[in-house]
């Protein structure tokens, strides 16, 4: 046998010692998981939790070095997440795919593995609804729309403590590549949002009175409020007939200061204020492409979410204008 030859045995048998300490350490978290999940059984603790999935990925991709796609990292943590949060209870997702609309089903499946039982649906009311009755663990729906007449956010819009929320944005990881779209969506849950360090919330204004964008954004400025995104839904059917979604970078509900504030000193009034939950800021590996090959390769990857925010405060943050 040529020294070549010995030499790639010996590679060989090294990637076979790696493979089985890959295979221990998914063996030994899934027994880990499965403790977790006797734990929430005692309690009322949700088995759903991307907040905790987002900052387990800012931390992976912060310490990710060497050749190895930071792609193929996220892909690899997705299916790992999406395995083990099955071993804890059932878990599907409902879709709401428009016969005619973007594939909304192929961001689920990227984003919730590839064995998740997954539903497509065409009405979004029926999307919240499978969801809010638990026949779906999560919910997959569009990005709010400004053109929107029937928008599906309203149905989120509820005094009960259990109702469904915004809990997460896909794509949860925006990548380097030319082959990428620029679909996202947002998945909701009957969970809390969870405040990461680096979020977005969205929150319902309801008025009686029309009140106009610029209005409304110069009201949000005086608090020290800076929207990413807002639209304006006359609703017909109630008295309380305008209903403003504002999202905003950082960590916000109802019960917040400055949210308080502006509603209390708005004019003309705001009626209600409820808040639909959010999701933690993407991470945006677009922007680190340039850093990532300048490293002699090595590649350090930081994994960064953008619109980090304050959470309380002014929310400003790093964030982008995008939702």
């Amino acid at each position: 046998m040529s020294d070549d030859s010995k030499t790639l045995d010996a590679l060989r048998r090294e990637i076979d010692t790696i493979d089985d300490s890959i295979h221990d350490l998914l063996m030994q978290r899934a027994e880990v998981v499965e403790r977790v999940g006797a734990a929430k059984r005692g309690g009322a603790t949700a088995f759903v939790r991307p907040g905790r999935e987002a900052q387990v990925l800012r931390r992976i991709l912060g310490r990710h070095q060497g050749r190895f796609p930071t792609a193929s990292v996220v892909h690899i943590w997705r299916e790992i997440f999406a395995a083990l949060t099955a071993l804890q209870g059932p878990f599907s997702v409902a879709v709401h795919q428009p016969e005619a609309g973007p594939d909304y089903r192929r961001l689920a499946r990227a984003h919730f593995g590839a064995a998740t039982p997954i539903t497509s649906l065409t009405h979004a009311g029926h999307v919240v609804a499978a969801v809010s009755d638990g026949s779906a663990s999560v919910g997959v729906l569009a990005l709010p729309d400004e053109t929107d007449d029937a928008p599906w956010w309203r149905y989120l819009i509820s005094d009960r403590p259990d109702r469904a929320r915004i809990v997460a944005r896909l794509p949860a990881v925006i990548h380097a590549d030319p082959h990428q779209d620029d679909l996202g969506a947002l998945v909701i849950a009957c969970v809390a949002f969870e405040d990461t360090g680096g979020d977005h919330s969205y929150l319902d204004f309801q008025s009686q009175e029309q009140i106009s964008r610029v209005r409304f954004q110069t009201a949000l400025s005086d608090h020290d409020l800076v929207p990413i995104f807002y639209t304006a839904w006359r609703d017909e059917e109630h008295p309380i007939a305008w209903h403003h979604l504002v999202g905003l970078p950082g960590h916000w509900d109802e019960n917040d200061d400055a949210i308080q504030r502006l509603a209390a000193e708005f004019e003309p009034r705001i009626d209600r204020v409820h808040a639909l939950g959010g999701y933690p800021a993407p991470v945006d590996l677009a922007d680190e492409a340039d850093d990532d090959n300048d490293d002699d390769g090595k590649g350090k990857g930081k994994g960064k979410g953008k619109g980090k925010g304050k959470g309380k405060g002014k929310g400003k943050g790093k964030g982008s204008a995008a939702q």
